[in-house]
């Protein structure tokens, strides 16, 4: 026997909290439900489950319910109403407030497949003061999205050595193959080359900082919680490639140029306003201790741009080219002067701030 009483309030927020795990466009009944069972309300699209506390009068036994069509009612009713729920001898649940009776049709529990109930804690890690939502955030924008190279569908959380150590130490990188961006994590513990959903990342990004990372036994899944909240995840069954051995070493550039983020990003998108649809490469010229970015195309002309701020550790003359979109990205997430660690035209372009390592592959211009 289920029956549920709360306030439409509490039991909205808690179904809006699960919604990124329910699986929208689905041939199987009981991923379009949630589940309320101990206390709780929980969605899966078998990848992933979302599981939330919320507050209640009564909650006894457990039932499946579809979950859009409890939100949608949910959604109109007065935050401060209270709801009740019971199931009922017809299969259904009966769902009343005050004016309104409402019957939905309704799934056992029994049919739930709980990610969570089958997860087996090898090690715990308390990452309350790692701002891991701000890591993942860092890092999205390098996340692929090509189905061949599965493995690059997500963030690896290793170990790496660094750019110029020889110690390791933990974080999180992504790559496309294209670019690529390494944060680190101080003091994380656990990180064993475990890749993880471009989906759970935008839900950690969005839920924001976790404060433990429970890893299973087996490592095909880990564990992030919140306070009364907790988000289950498959891990990605592959193996990320040595990213180490594309980033270059900070002492192999014969130049530097530092772009002030906000200027140079201004410039950026006045000049992709002539940028063809599909081509986005924009070009940088050290011309003596001066920096100048370009763009055109034959059906929207062209345009050239100094940097006036931007500083040359070495003046020299050298041309390459870059995607606007990925350096911009990259301007976004490091500090307000971005160092540039260029090599020549054909190499990979550095950039070493504040715990955080990009590169970006240059294009041909």
């Amino acid at each position: 026997m289920f029956e549920l009483i709360t306030s439409a309030g509490a039991l909205f927020d808690a179904l809006k909290a699960i919604a990124p795990g329910i699986e929208k466009r689905n041939t199987i009944p009981i991923l379009s439900c949630c589940r309320f069972a101990d206390g709780r309300v929980a969605g899966t699209d078998l990848d992933l489950e979302i599981e939330t506390q919320f507050a209640v009068s009564k909650f006894e036994g457990e039932i499946c319910v579809d979950h859009g069509t409890l939100w949608r009612l949910t959604r109109y009713i007065p935050r401060d109403a209270q709801i009740t729920m019971r199931a009922n001898e017809a299969g259904g649940v009966d769902i009343d407030f005050e004016g309104g009776s409402y019957t939905l049709p309704s799934l056992p529990a029994s049919d739930w497949s709980s990610l969570t109930g089958r997860m087996g804690l090898a090690s715990e890690w308390n990452c309350s003061n790692a701002a891991l939502a701000r890591v993942f955030k860092q890092v999205s924008h390098s996340i692929s999205t090509e189905e061949t190279r599965y493995y690059l569908n997500g963030v690896c959380l290793t170990n790496w050595a660094g750019a110029d150590s020889a110690e390791s130490s933990p974080c999180v990188v992504s790559t496309d193959g294209h670019r690529m961006t390494v944060v680190d994590v101080p003091g994380a513990d656990g990180f064993a080359d475990q890749i993880l959903p471009r989906k759970a990342v935008s839900i950690v990004c969005a839920l924001g900082n976790p404060q433990t990372l429970r890893f299973q036994a087996d490592e095909l899944a880990l564990q992030f919680a919140w306070p009364g909240m907790t988000l289950t995840t498959k891990l990605i069954d592959g193996s990320f490639p040595d990213f180490g051995r594309v980033i270059p070493k900070p002492d192999s550039a014969v130049t530097q140029i530092t772009l002030p983020a906000n200027e140079a990003g201004t410039i950026l998108s006045r000049l992709d306003a002539l940028h063809a649809e599909r081509s986005r490469a924009t070009k940088i010229a050290i011309e003596g201790d001066s920096v100048f970015l370009s763009a055109g195309s034959s059906q929207h002309g062209t345009g050239r741009e100094q940097v006036r701020t931007a500083e040359v550790s070495k003046p020299l003359d050298l041309k390459l080219g870059l995607n606007a979109h990925y350096l911009r990205d990259q301007l976004r997430i490091m500090p307000d002067d971005v160092p540039l660690s260029i090599q020549d035209e054909k190499s990979p372009v550095a950039a070493f701030g504040d715990g955080i390592t990009a590169v970006l592959m240059p294009l041909r211009v």
